[in-house]
């Protein structure tokens, strides 16, 4: 849940379905969307009240995805997310 998830659903979420849905000539916000709406429907385990923080939260890494070319630093981001959220909040 801290590392190999978060890599993993990055390669998912940000490095196919969102190239999937821009090579099949969707627009930019609109790839950005379904992409980010599928995450966060993945995520509905976490309560339906906190749907609305994760599809805020999936822009961050499309973002840095977008901007760097590069999954690795939305891989590092949500790494670094699931470190604060799964090892450090508990632990206060």
């Amino acid at each position: 849940a801290v590392i190999i998830l978060p890599i993993a659903e990055e390669i998912i979420f940000r490095g196919y379905l969102l190239n999937a849905f821009l090579q099949n000539g969707y627009k930019k916000a609109t790839a950005i969307l379904l992409a980010t709406l599928i995450f966060a429907s993945v995520h509905v385990f976490f309560g339906p009240g906190f749907i609305l923080y994760i599809i805020l939260w999936a822009l961050i890494p499309t973002f840095l995805y977008l901007k760097f070319k590069s999954l690795y630093p939305a891989m590092l981001f949500h790494v670094l997310n699931n470190i604060v959220a799964y090892l450090i909040l508990p632990s206060l």
